[in-house]
């Protein structure tokens, strides 16, 4: 009976034996697919850090540009009325009289109909140039990451 007790208990050991093998090789597959994985994330970290910071460089080459925008507007928003009211009168489309009174020559509304065509085409133009732009550009343009 003993014979029996210690046979067991030596199978019973090297079961133990066995599956602890199995176990820390499993281990040490997992830790190297593990390590493979973390060498990936940090590429990954590494490039989308450098993304970012392009972005960032970006935004603040964009942020400057937009100022300047605005103030161009706002100089041009100030000087186009001064403008439109300093060619009316510079025009012989208004006569002014010896008595004060201004007269409105009866081809004013060539020079009206003109600054509404104009101005139409003005707007029309290159919104239709950018519908035309931004069917030409593919949405891979922008998932490529190249510029």
């Amino acid at each position: 009976m003993q014979y029996l007790v210690d046979y067991s208990t030596g199978t019973s050991q090297l079961l133990k034996q066995i599956r602890d093998h199995y176990l820390t090789e499993e281990l040490a597959r997992s830790s190297k697919a593990l390590e493979g994985s973390m060498v990936a994330l940090q590429t990954i970290a590494a490039a989308t850090h450098t993304e970012n910071s392009d972005m960032l460089q970006l935004a603040k080459h964009s942020r400057k540009d937009t100022l300047s925008l605005k103030i161009l507007t706002r100089v041009t928003i100030i000087y186009l009325p001064a403008t439109l009211v300093a060619t009316i009168f510079s025009s012989d489309l208004i006569e002014s009289q010896p008595t004060g009174q201004l007269v409105v020559r009866q081809q004013f509304w060539i020079y009206v109909l003109l600054t509404i065509g104009f101005t139409i085409l003005t707007f029309v133009i290159p919104t239709m140039l950018e519908k035309r732009r931004a069917r030409t550009i593919l949405p891979s343009d922008y998932s490529s990451g190249s510029s």
